[in-house]
């Protein structure tokens, strides 16, 4: 089996950016209809959920109702419209409906099961699972048992079951300079209805549809654009200015050798003591070790990461600046207003632990407030841990 941690972005652990209350239960059911939507070429006028285990115990508490309606709507999981996303698609004319079903059993507790209708007669029927920390798999399209996760720009292609088909497909992709990542395939069965969900590393651009059912004669394609954390460009040329100097100042002092991107070329990270070793060999900090496994296993740019990383540390910054100023009316009514105490007591010097440690536990209570109150956090690595 597969060891996930061998191929896990820093990003899994430290984001993404998210409305709380929970990745699983919130950021996870805003993925699965964020799917759903980029896979509808009409507008929505009715949409039922049903709901199964664990999403039916959290559908109001943990705002899975608001998430799901959100992600139909387009919106992405760090958008503060989620909290209202219910009275929006009302004004917009859409019927919602929630069914909640606690006796079918189910392959993993966070299922919903999306029906859509749209304008013109249009229909869509998916199922997905919430993995937790924001993750998530469409699992079932309309009759098919697929697989798809939104993490890379992926081509759903309809056809029916016939020899050929798939290899004009795959030519036709090549020629357009488009790799495939992954592809699977699935089909009713022999000579029938058949689906294949191809995830690819560039984006084929909405014309690629048209030549595919030209060309290779398939019945109905969808686009579906990969589903990543946008990196927000400063407001200002001064916020660009200052972004490219810290770009820079992090090169120069993470410095990574050649010789270390080259290693991660071939290796990957197992290991704390492997972490050890590397930093001793190559004379770096840990920092730099993390930093250059990334640029290699995600293949991101070192200044996107760098901008991700200050999106996240900003969000971070202010859920406790947030926190600490005032108490919060949270969902659950259980939590609020003990960061701010915390606060007061450290600055009178109170606590057993020094006025430092009182400080850190401050900060770290102000985020689970704000992430209860369903506001912008960073998870980390979850929404549940953060702070």
């Amino acid at each position: 089996m597969e060891d996930k941690s061998q191929t896990l972005s820093m990003f899994e652990v430290i984001g993404p950016c998210m409305i709380g209350p929970s990745s699983s239960h919130t950021a996870g059911a805003l993925r699965i209809a964020l799917i759903t939507s980029k896979l509808l070429n009409a507008p929505i006028t009715k949409a039922e959920f049903t709901v199964y285990a664990s999403f039916a115990d959290t559908l109001e508490g943990h705002g899975t109702d608001r998430a799901l309606v959100a992600g139909l709507l387009g919106f992405e999981a760090d958008d503060i419209r989620i909290r209202d996303s219910i009275k929006i698609a009302e004004s917009r004319g859409i019927d919602l409906t929630f069914v909640k079903d606690t006796e079918t059993h189910v392959p993993h507790p966070n299922t919903v099961r999306i029906r859509v209708e749209t304008e013109g007669g249009g229909s869509l029927s998916i199922m997905g699972s919430s993995l937790g920390g924001g993750a998530a798999e469409v699992n079932r399209l309309n009759d098919f048992s697929v697989e798809m996760s939104g993490n890379y720009h992926t081509l759903v292609v309809l056809h029916r079951d016939s020899p050929g088909v798939m290899s004009r497909v795959t030519g036709l992709l090549a020629t357009k300079g488009i790799n495939i990542a992954f592809m699977r395939l699935y089909r009713t069965q022999r000579g029938r209805a058949a689906c294949a969900i191809i995830e690819v590393d560039q984006y084929p651009g909405e014309d690629i549809a048209v030549e595919l059912m030209q060309a290779a004669m398939v019945g109905e394609v969808y686009i579906v654009p990969q589903i990543a954390a946008e990196l927000p460009a400063p407001a200002t040329e001064a916020g660009e200015a200052e972004l490219e100097s810290l770009t820079d100042e992090l090169r120069k002092r993470l410095a990574i050798p050649v010789e270390l991107n080259e290693y991660f070329q071939n290796h990957s990270l197992t290991s704390g003591c492997q972490m050890l070793e590397l930093a001793e060999r190559f004379s770096c900090s840990l920092g730099t070790i993390i930093m250059a496994r990334e640029l290699q296993l995600t293949e991101v740019s070192f200044p996107d990461a760098v901008r991700k990383l200050r999106r996240i540390w900003q969000v971070m910054s202010e859920s406790v600046a947030t926190g600490l100023a005032e108490p919060i009316p949270t969902m659950g009514g259980l939590i609020g207003g003990g960061a701010a105490k915390m606060r007061d007591y450290s600055a009178a010097n109170l606590p057993v632990s020094g006025a430092l440690w009182g400080r850190l536990m401050a900060a770290a209570l102000a985020v689970p407030e704000v992430n209860a109150a369903m506001g912008l956090i960073a998870a980390a690595p979850t929404a549940g841990a953060a702070g």
